[in-house]
């Protein structure tokens, strides 16, 4: 596959991406902090300015506590850690090293961010009292991501799978 242009440019776009959003998540830390010490008091006061990147408010107009900063940090660093990991497999592909263990390795710590990713992708709500009733408990979780989790294992497992046969394969005369 090192001659196939169309995966080398699909690594190249997804290394710009990768670039991007971690670029992206730090500028938005960076303007959020400075926003909440004052440095860009009058474009929070204008109101013209009032969105977010990657869950990061950039001009909060009342201070959050910083905690709450945690959770969108977190899911993002996973998010580039998972395109992190889709590039090495790629990378493996385009090098024509498909049946390596490095490749189930991959698939392993895939699925795995995928399981972490579709339950941080939703949110856990509550209402009411635990001890009085009534008391309501909803989380909710990004189905897609879910559906993705065996896939990929399953991916895993043929690559296992795969492996065995060929090292079969050399010790047979």
């Amino acid at each position: 596959m090192k001659n196939s242009k169309t995966l080398k440019n699909v690594i190249d776009v997804l290394t710009a991406f990768i670039y991007f959003c971690g670029i992206t998540t730090v500028l938005a830390l960076v303007v959020h902090l400075l926003t909440r010490m004052g440095f860009l008091k009058e474009l929070v006061q204008s109101g013209r300015l009032s969105f977010d990147v990657n869950g990061i408010q950039l001009f909060p107009k009342t201070p959050q506590p910083l905690w709450q900063l945690l959770f969108p940090l977190a899911s993002s660093a996973i998010y580039i850690f998972l395109l992190i990991t889709i590039r090495s497999f790629l990378q493996n592909l385009y090098q024509e090293k498909i049946f390596s263990h490095s490749n189930i390795d991959l698939c392993n710590r895939a699925w795995k961010i995928l399981l972490v990713l579709s339950f941080l992708s939703g949110s856990i709500e509550t209402s009411g009292n635990a001890h009085l009733l009534p008391f309501t408990f909803r989380l909710t979780f990004n189905t897609g991501l879910l559906l993705s989790v065996p896939i990929v294992w399953a991916l895993g497992k043929i690559l296992e799978r795969g492996i065995a046969i060929a090292e079969e394969n050399e010790l047979t005369i």
